[in-house]
């Protein structure tokens, strides 16, 4: 695994990642974080996000996406539900959301890459 150090959005635009996979939660905001920045910079993956039901807790385990262009570069933000909501101690994130046994989900065994191809994929530590 190759780590990259520095402006994910910046590095991004100049073209170094085909994919940013980052982690929302299922009420549509996209208000803290890389997601604010995310937000902010690309509305066009936040319009896909805002494409699903806000607050449906179903949406954990699924993500939207969106092509970003920005000649002349193009590349595709992912929005993971990796937690239901914001607020709360502790982890939010529900790892177990990606699991085939999570209620509600049936199993699968699909590849980010099998849906979304790219040879560079960056996930925001």
């Amino acid at each position: 695994m190759k780590i990259v150090r520095g402006d994910l959005l910046a590095l991004a635009l100049a073209g170094q990642f085909d994919v940013i996979v980052q982690g929302c939660n299922c009420q549509c905001r996209m208000g803290r974080g890389i997601a604010a920045s995310i937000r902010e910079q690309f509305p066009e993956a936040y319009a896909a996000d805002l494409a699903t039901v806000k607050g449906d807790r179903s949406k954990l385990g699924t993500f939207s996406s969106a092509v970003i262009t920005r000649d002349p570069v193009s590349f595709r933000v992912v929005n993971a539900c990796t937690q239901d909501h914001w607020t709360g101690e502790g982890v939010l994130a529900d790892y177990a959301a990606n699991l085939p046994s999570h209620p509600g989900k049936e199993a699968r065994n699909v590849s980010l890459t099998e849906v979304v191809p790219a040879e560079y994929i960056v996930f925001p530590s």
